[in-house]
């Protein structure tokens, strides 16, 4: 199926992936404009969106408002914005599947903690988590069932995790727990209580159950030896490689 004519690709100078999801991206603009609005759209004069494509494909949005004659209604409107602004922000930085912070909200996360810790001389350690055999159960369970087990493993992490620690999906069933003010031992304790929690878990539903175990990599950054945040991801990274080519179920620090 082709979502993107040809000529308006060119036009654009974008591929057509990039196109489509910069549509897709005004389209979920729109609809959360109109959900936010709702029937208070009907009593203002003039509410007009503006999308701006720029060329390395940035899609900027515009919302202008005519001010409503009756005071209650311009009270109404301003609360309308901040609801529409916060419901933005937790939906560009949140995976939708799995409700863990996305790719680039963890980037953001990651970067704010570093910065802390370094100011601080503090720990922050990051956690990589990969499901083992992933691919067999979407191959032999089907995809529904592979998006429950991701749901499923969200919710553990979740659980494990404290109030201050960041969980979030890179894609597909990769995903990253960072621990702020954090030594070893303490990164090292929550890896393997999370590898054990999953492992004793019931994945899947009672007609489709699944086993699932992780293979888990810790990296760590020490005070004033911080270099920068996508370092630290590169060498948790490099300890999941390890951990996974160890035997998987496993946690390498």
């Amino acid at each position: 199926m082709e979502l993107v004519m040809p000529p308006f690709v060119g036009t654009t100078r974008l591929p057509p992936g990039q196109v489509a999801l910069t549509a897709l991206t005004f389209a979920l603009v729109s609809a959360v404009v109109i959900q936010v609005f709702g029937s208070f759209r009907a009593r203002m004069n003039e509410l007009r969106l503006f999308c701006r494509l720029v060329e390395d494909g940035e899609l900027t949005a515009k919302l202008t408002a005519r001010p409503p004659a009756h005071p209650d209604d311009l009270t109404l409107l301003a609360h309308s914005f901040e609801a529409m602004r916060d419901r933005f922000a937790e939906q560009i930085g949140t995976d939708p599947l799995t409700g863990c912070l996305n790719r680039r909200a963890l980037e953001n996360r990651l970067r704010s903690d570093w910065r802390l810790a370094k100011r601080r001389g503090s720990n922050v350690a990051v956690v990589a988590i990969d499901l083992d055999h992933f691919k067999e159960v979407n191959d032999s369970r089907g995809h529904p069932v592979g998006d429950l087990v991701l749901q499923q493993l969200a919710g553990i992490m979740k659980a494990t995790a404290r109030d201050t620690d960041t969980v979030a999906r890179l894609g597909g069933d990769e995903f990253i727990v960072v621990l702020p003010d954090t030594g070893w031992e303490g990164a090292v304790t929550f890896a393997e209580r999370l590898r054990q929690r999953v492992e004793d878990f019931g994945f899947g539903t009672d007609v489709a159950a699944v086993g699932a175990t992780v293979s888990i990599g810790v990296a760590l950054a020490r005070g004033t030896d911080l270099i920068s945040p996508e370092v630290l991801l590169h060498e948790a990274d490099r300890s999941l490689y390890k951990a996974k080519t160890g035997g998987r179920n496993r946690v390498y620090s």
